[in-house]
């Protein structure tokens, strides 16, 4: 045509881009494309549509929205196919924003968009995490009559798994069976964790049977989402049934079907087989920090100190790259068994680290470690510890106090009583020594607080005496107490636990003389104390005694509980029945 000096017209262009197009020549195509627009030839909106189409299926989406933008720009009519081929170009290549406007711009001309379209917007901003407006989206494709596809539904219940609004999850599961939407194996799978999250076991049990019976299962998510809800129950056998029956069908294992292997054999307690899998974990792949973390504190359950440090040396040497969990659990260890030169090594080491710049518990270990040398004082002191901080306090006592260092020690607790809940924090710590049996611990930071002229919280004193109580030793009993209990102000809780002490070591006489002279003192005993006293009293047969505590406690007024009113009137009948 050129040749002959013919001037192709609108019709000419049109078809041969539409045949660039079918024969998937897209360069050839956008090359031509250019050489018509020099000519000032404008294509209809078929095809550009045509064009349009054929790019988009070879995900060309760049050159989509180019074309797009420029049948904008000469004013070409749009139409409904258009809208709805550049919307899904504009979601793949990730301008959210544009394609909204242009769902707005569709909706404007009398455009109904399609389930795909709502589908595609459905899913790309509910994984931004914009939950309400994927919920008003839907709502609108609902109200256009639109029956919602299966995979609609599984991005709306995934956003309500991760809202944790469950109710609408379940709401939109029914509408699915109403409307007849073919349910898959990832909806189901949902189903199944929801059921789990409720708490619905059987309910998650039936779905996994009905799945299995439908034979849609093709891949181990769905056989570790019940075995993930088993194991949360407590159910370890049924979960690791669920990994035998994967075996059995030649499934492939995941790592994360092997963290819920992993996790069995911790709660089992066997270790034999929790080494297998860590091992099997670590050909796959560097483990995880959370894996690495279980498996230390397996090891550290089981007593077995230097296996544990053995650990923190391979996943040290295979580089695993620490989260701030992990060096928590890998500075206990090293606490624990006193190991200071390589508790200091490794908090040096990852207090310089980019990763751990803004982490309190590093932070906060070299304060405890190094004191006034890094931070002043008042630094210390501006603000209460948190959780982290607290941590790394109590670590940096346990590490100088098993190591025997009584002078570091000392410094340490200083410095944590300079802040606002130090005192708190160590009253904890000597609560958790004793709770956990290491009573030598307990007793070395008790003296040391006395020693600095802090009297620490009733929960520490009543943890000490309790213990001394149930080992049948009153004397320690009452002189952690006589440390203590020297004004009006002693709490409850000491009272309390010197009454179970004397109960404990069948000092019933010695208890009742000690509550005359608390009396004798203006001290209160307290409900709780008062009826242990009774109690003991009356069950060594001393009525007498336990009738004058109760007389003295009604005329004082005592405000008493229910059970202590009740052990009144048990020691009475018996006393009437003597």
């Amino acid at each position: 045509m050129l040749e002959a000096g013919c001037e192709p017209d609108e019709v000419a262009c049109g078809t041969m881009l539409c045949a660039y197009a079918r024969w998937g020549r897209h360069k050839a195509m956008m090359s031509f494309f250019s050489a018509v627009q020099e000519r000032g030839i404008t294509p209809s909106t078929a095809v550009f549509n045509f064009m349009l189409s054929s790019l988009q299926k070879r995900s060309l989406h760049e050159n989509v929205i180019s074309i797009w933008k420029q049948m904008t720009e000469k004013g070409v009519e749009l139409n409904h196919f258009t809208f709805t081929v550049v919307i899904c170009s504009l979601v793949k290549e990730g301008h959210a924003e544009v394609a909204f406007k242009t769902l707005n711009q569709m909706k404007s001309l009398k455009f109904i968009p399609e389930e795909a379209t709502y589908s595609i917007l459905i899913s790309l901003i509910s994984k931004s995490g914009n939950y309400d407006d994927a919920f008003r989206l839907y709502e609108d494709m609902r109200s256009q009559g639109i029956i919602p596809s299966n995979f609609t539904c599984a991005s709306l219940l995934t956003m309500y798994y991760r809202k944790e609004d469950y109710p609408k999850a379940l709401a939109l599961f029914e509408e699915m069976e109403r409307y007849g939407i073919k349910i898959d194996e990832v909806i189901y799978g949902l189903l199944i964790r929801i059921y789990g999250k409720l708490g619905l076991y059987e309910d998650a049990q039936k779905t996994f049977e009905d799945v299995k019976k439908l034979g849609v299962i093709s891949n181990e998510k769905t056989y570790t989402t019940m075995a993930q809800v088993h194991l949360n129950f407590g159910n370890i056998e049924d979960a690791l049934n669920i990994m035998d029956e994967m075996k059995s069908k030649n499934i492939s294992f995941s790592n994360f079907c092997y963290g819920i292997l992993l996790r069995c054999y911790i709660m089992k307690e066997d270790l034999a087989s929790a080494e297998a899998v860590f091992q099997a974990l670590s050909k796959m792949q560097i483990p995880e920090c959370g894996f690495c973390k279980d498996m230390l504190n397996l090891y550290m359950r089981l007593g077995l100190t230097e296996k544990a440090k053995d650990f923190i040396f391979q996943i040290r040497k295979i580089q695993v790259e620490f989260d701030e969990e992990l060096l928590k659990t890998v500075m206990k260890v090293f606490c624990i068994e006193g190991m200071v030169r390589d508790a200091v090594q490794l908090i040096r080491e990852f207090s310089a680290s980019k990763t751990f710049e803004d982490s309190v518990f590093t932070q906060t270990f070299s304060v405890a470690i190094h004191g006034n040398d890094r931070f002043s004082a008042t630094d210390i002191a501006s603000k209460p510890l948190d959780q982290p901080g607290a941590m790394a306090f109590e670590l940096a006592l346990i590490l100088y106090i098993a190591d025997g260092n009584t002078m570091k020690a000392e410094e340490t607790l200083n410095l944590l009583l300079k802040t606002a809940n130090g005192l708190s924090v160590a009253s904890q710590l000597i609560r958790k020594f004793t709770k956990e049996g290491d009573i030598s611990k307990a007793e070395d930071l008790y003296k040391l607080l006395m020693k600095l002229g802090r009297k620490p919280e009733d929960v520490a004193s009543a943890s000490l005496i309790n213990f001394y109580g149930k080992q049948k030793n009153l004397k320690e009993a009452l002189n952690v107490f006589a440390s203590v209990a020297n004004s009006s102000s002693t709490g409850s809780l000491i009272y309390n636990s010197i009454i179970d002490s004397y109960n404990r070591c069948d000092k019933q006489e010695e208890a009742y003389t000690f509550y005359r002279e608390e009396m004798k003192k203006g001290h209160v005993l307290g409900p709780v104390a008062i009826s242990m006293l009774v109690n003991g009293l009356s069950n060594c047969g001393r009525y007498t005694e336990a009738e004058a505590i109760i007389h003295n406690s009604l005329r004082a007024n005592l405000e008493l509980d229910t059970v202590a009113y009740n052990t009144f009137i048990k020691a009475m009948l018996q006393a009437e029945c003597r």
